[in-house]
Order: structure tokens, then sequence, then C-alpha cells
């Protein structure tokens, strides 16, 4: 061991990090394979559809055209839009949309006080909301015209919280591509946790759950301060709490659809305000997130010294290469689930941007500063004034 370099070193623990994430893709491939759909249910409560809305109005209006051509019964949900202070036409066109049908309300985003705005937004569409059942969803987001049918069928009289399929659309930029598959990976994680039956990672863009267990809970309090935890925060205050059932509706007919991000600063922007909430996950996914976090960082190191050997010492690349292919084969398995196809020629690259940027907001999302829809957030909260 005395003769050992710190190459030698970062290799043992880069090999001991790849083993490690074989099993941890094993596992998911496991909780994946145990995810069931709901074939039918006679259940159909009042459903209200909360979308908060901020400087969205290239997206809005194609957001509310496909929840308003639902296969569910029009006269059995309402949609309620909060606009968050845009700065655009996003309220005259939601406006436009309120005054020509009677399922859609409006409403404005006043103060939010300690709260972050996109869950001040939610608390105030709740609070105006009639239905039994919550479903939220993003104003840039698209719905599957069976959506509200499935997420509902997916609730039983024990189930507390539904989450079902988020995707990426491509587009012919190559982010966009590399973006579908991290995605991918990431919903494909969330959706095996719920298979597992240890549900940890929804996202608010397709998520649904009672307004009883909302109460029951007080809402966000507890997390309210945090820009993001609308989702995952408040999925995991509803396990923590033990008496509610959650599901995952792996159903592809319930998929919500969003788009890429415009530009890669808007990329990491996402992924900052994502992270930002990591450090008040549960003690056993805190410790899994640095774990994975070291590991890549081993990765990183690794690549380095193999370019400054003159890419002769493979060895250094091995554990990387090995994790490349495992990823390929969970994410071509859980594609198929979701009518996707995972292309060999992107995925290459989109490991290399998951690893870089994975090291980069693990630290500027729980430590650092960056702007989300024209605000300022630091570790993971609004700045104020």
């Amino acid at each position: 061991m005395e003769n050992l370099s710190i190459l030698d070193v970062i290799l043992v623990f880069q090999w001991l990090g790849a083993a490690a994430f074989l099993l941890f893709l094993v596992v998911m491939s496991a909780g994946l394979s145990r995810l069931k759909s709901v074939e039918s249910n006679d259940y159909s409560p009042f459903v209200s559809v909360i979308i908060p809305a901020r400087n969205e109005e290239e997206n809005i209006a194609a957001c509310l055209d496909h929840i308003l051509n639902q296969s569910y019964a029009p006269d059995n949900y309402e949609v309620i839009v909060v606009d968050d202070h845009s700065e655009d036409a996003t309220f005259e066109l939601c406006r436009f949309y309120a005054n020509g049908n009677n399922r859609i309300r409006l409403l404005s985003l006043g103060d939010y006080d300690g709260v972050s705005p996109k869950k001040a937004a939610l608390q105030l569409g709740i609070s105006a909301s009639r239905g039994e059942i919550i479903l939220t969803t993003d104003a840039d987001c698209r719905a599957s015209s069976t959506w509200i049918e499935v997420m509902v069928r997916h609730f039983d009289e024990e189930t507390g919280a539904v989450a079902s399929w988020l995707l990426v659309r491509e587009d012919a930029r190559l982010l966009s591509k590399l973006e579908m598959l991290d995605s991918l990976a990431l919903v494909l994680i969330g959706a095996a946790g719920f298979g597992l039956g240890r549900p940890f990672i929804a996202n608010g863009a397709n998520f649904g759950y009672r307004k009883q267990v909302y109460r029951e809970l007080n809402g966000f309090d507890g997390v309210a301060d945090y820009v993001s935890g609308d989702d995952d925060l408040f999925l995991q205050k509803i396990v923590a709490s033990k008496k509610w059932k959650c599901r995952f509706a792996a159903d592809v007919n319930g998929a919500v659809y969003t788009l890429a991000q415009r530009s890669f600063k808007d990329f990491l922007a996402q992924r900052s305000r994502w992270a930002s909430k990591g450090g008040i996950y549960p003690v056993w996914l805190v410790a899994l997130q640095i774990s994975i976090y070291f590991y890549y960082l081993t990765i990183a190191v690794a690549a380095g010294a193999f370019v400054f050997s003159g890419f002769t010492r493979v060895a250094l690349i091995a554990p990387f290469l090995i994790k490349l292919v495992a990823d390929f084969l969970f994410l071509k398995n859980g594609a198929n689930k979701v009518a996707r196809t995972v292309k060999v020629r992107f995925l290459f690259p989109a490991e290399w941007l998951q690893l870089f940027y994975i090291l980069v907001v693990g630290v500027r999302g729980v430590w650092g500063t960056y702007t989300w829809k024209g605000r300022t957030y630091t570790r993971g909260k609004i700045e104020v004034d």
C-alpha cells in the first residue's frame, strides 16, 4: 500500500464506485420491473388541475389546449392558473381562455412572504380549488389527452399521492437530445423508487395528491422557503407520515411532455434549482447523493489523468466505460416503457454532460447563487431586496 500513487488510489475508489453504481442500477431495474398500471377504476372524483405560470406567453396556450381536451369528463375537473407576477402577456392570454371557458379560473399571486413563489402559487391555487384530487403541472408542459384519467385511475382509498412520467421533447438541437437522455434517467430512477416501495423523487409537472393529504400535512410547511421541492420534498413528507400509499402511474398514456431548455445556461440554472434542496433530503438519500458525487469526481480526475498520460493508461477510464454500458442497458430497458429510443451516438456526450453538471450544481445548488425566471436565489432560497 505504501507504494501506491495518488492515481492508483483514485483508480481503486473508482472501481469500488463503479461496482456500487452497477449494484444501484440493478436495484433500480428491479424497481422498474415491479411497476404496474391500473387498467380500470370506478373512482371518478372532481379534480383540480393547478398550473403556476410566470412569463410563459409562448407556452401557456398550448398547455391549456391540452388540459382542456382531456378524456376525463369535462364537468368533473377544473383548471386553476395562478399567474406569478408575469412580465409578459401570460396573464392576458390566460384571461382570454378563462373568459371563453368556465372550467378555467385565473388567479394572481400577491405577496409570498417567506415562501418560494411557486409554492406560494400552488398554495393559492389549492386554497381556491374545489377538487378532491389535486393535479399539478407546469405552464411549459403538454399533457397526454388521457392524463387526468390515468392519474385518477391510480388513486384508491389508501393512496395519497400519484406520480407519473415527465418526458423531454427532443428537437434538432444537440442539447435537447442530451437533456432527453438525462431527464429519462432521472424519471426512471424516480419511478424505480415507487416500484421498490420507497418513493423519494417526483416531479411537480406530473404529480397528484389528495387535498385531504395536503391539509393533514399542513401543505409545504417546513420546506416552504426552498425554491424547489413542491414535489419530492412534499412526497417525502407523505412517505414519512406512514399513513398513505404513494403510487406511480406507469402507463405512458399518463405522461406529460416538456420542452428542452433553450440554452446550457438555462439547463444549469434548472438543475441548480433542483439540487438546491438536496441537503434536507432524508439522511440515507443525502448519503447516496454524496457517494454518487464523489464517484463522479473520481471519474473526472481519472479522465484528466488519462489525457495527460498520453491516452496510454486505459485502466483509468475502464470503470467509466463499464458505467457507460450499464447506463445504456438501463436506459434502453426503461425507454421501452415510455415508447422512447436510446441512440448510442448521443449517449456518450450525455454521460459527460451529466458528469459535468452534477459536479457543478452539486455545489452551486446548495451553496451558490443562480437566476431562474428573472429571480435570484442563493442557497436554494430567494434573495430578498
